[in-house]
């Protein structure tokens, strides 16, 4: 191509950019006018009531002056409806949900259509599949966005808070849209993160008593069957089917005798037959663990501590095995690992056995005490090495 050609295709390209109004002064001004009113959702709530499927947002709080976050909630037929009269009753504000960082579903919304939510956050293109998921126990999504905070925080602070504890001081994982679909997906069945509505006490409300009367905790886990909710495990029994599913965290256990920190854990699930046929699972959960904080009787006896924490797993661990049973829920994905295990062979669904899988467990535990503060300090030694 000649230099006359690539000059003359370069200014036909400007002509049509002028044409189309990309160099304009007024687009400039309206495109920033459009910026102003941008206003980008941080939490989303879906609840069902009354047949009406109602949508709740915050945006978060900013840095600045009259950046306080903006809470809204409509209802309508469906969510993409409720969406739209969001945007029709919000004096202009145009709300952007494909940087939402948090989705709440309400415990009707779950239990009644689950399979519908997490079907229009995968298709929706303004949202974002691997957006954290959460339940609310015995409770609705827009109490929590609507009630929660205040000028200088909102629930997105304290679900943002929630997540960068997850990892060091509870075991209960924070799963996503796509966690779960593929879950559900693989074993019919699935663990969320619960969360449940708590008031404020006094002491902890702001200064200025402009603060909402609710905050956000964590309820244990949801559990999921065939696309709905069907209950929910304690705190201490979701952390327990962590551990079974080899999830090993490293959150805190208070015993009798002290408080010991798991820093790590490995769990084998054997699948059992008798007659050919797959009648059971064995469980052999094995934890390593270190001591964090002496009871006030005196120095902790690890063996003590070691018995302490093996009886308080196992009760934990108990308790899941007798919601999965009970609830028919596969969530510790027992099916797959018994077709992994007897390849060829047909396994029958987890809620065809008439009384549920057998099940047998061991936990053994293994505790390290550390540096014991109660000995006397010396300059050469430190801290007593247990």
């Amino acid at each position: 191509m000649t230099r006359q050609k690539r000059a003359a295709l370069l200014l036909s390209f400007l002509f049509i950019g002028l044409l189309s109004g990309c160099a304009g002064g007024w687009t400039v001004r309206v495109s920033y006018r459009d910026l102003e009113q941008l206003r980008v959702v941080q939490t989303l709530g879906i609840d069902y009531e009354d047949g009406l499927t109602r949508v709740s947002v915050s945006t978060g709080a900013g840095a600045g002056e009259d950046s306080a976050p903006i809470l809204k909630t409509a209802a309508a037929s469906g969510i993409e409806e409720a969406m739209e009269e969001l945007q029709r009753y919000s004096s202009g504000e145009d709300f952007l949900f494909s940087h939402t960082q948090f989705i709440l579903l309400g415990e009707e919304a779950a239990r009644e259509d689950l399979l519908h939510c997490l079907d229009f956050i995968e298709r929706a293109p303004q949202m974002r599949a691997d957006t954290p998921l959460f339940i609310i126990k015995n409770g609705k999504a827009a109490s929590l966005i609507t009630q929660t905070g205040g000028e200088s925080y909102d629930i997105s602070a304290v679900l943002a808070a929630l997540l960068r504890d997850a990892g060091s001081r509870s075991l209960v994982p924070i799963g996503t849209c796509r966690d779960t679909v593929r879950t559900l997906s693989g074993s019919g069945s699935a663990l969320l993160c619960a969360l449940e509505a708590a008031e404020i006490s006094l002491v902890s409300r702001s200064a200025q008593g402009e603060e909402g009367d609710l905050t956000a905790l964590t309820a244990g886990c949801a559990v999921l069957r065939d696309g709905a909710l069907a209950g929910y495990l304690s705190r201490e029994e979701a952390e327990a089917a962590c551990l079974l599913l080899g999830m090993g965290g490293h959150g805190p256990v208070p015993l009798d005798d002290g408080t010991v920190i798991l820093t790590g854990s490995d769990c084998e699930t054997r699948p059992l037959r008798r007659n050919g046929a797959v009648t059971g699972f064995s469980f052999s959960l094995r934890l390593r663990a270190a001591v964090a904080e002496a009871g006030r009787q005196g120095d902790p006896d690890p063996e003590r501590l070691r018995a302490q924490l093996e009886e308080t797993v196992f009760e934990w661990a108990c308790g899941a095995l007798s919601k999965s049973r009970g609830l028919r829920a596969d969530f510790l994905d027992l099916v797959r690992t018994a077709e992994r295990a007897f390849p060829g062979q047909k396994i029958p669904a987890y809620g065809a056995w008439p009384e549920g899988p057998a099940f047998f467990l061991s936990v053994t535990a293994e505790i390290e005490r550390g540096y014991d503060l109660r000995r006397p300090l010396t300059l050469e030694g430190g801290g007593g090495r247990a």
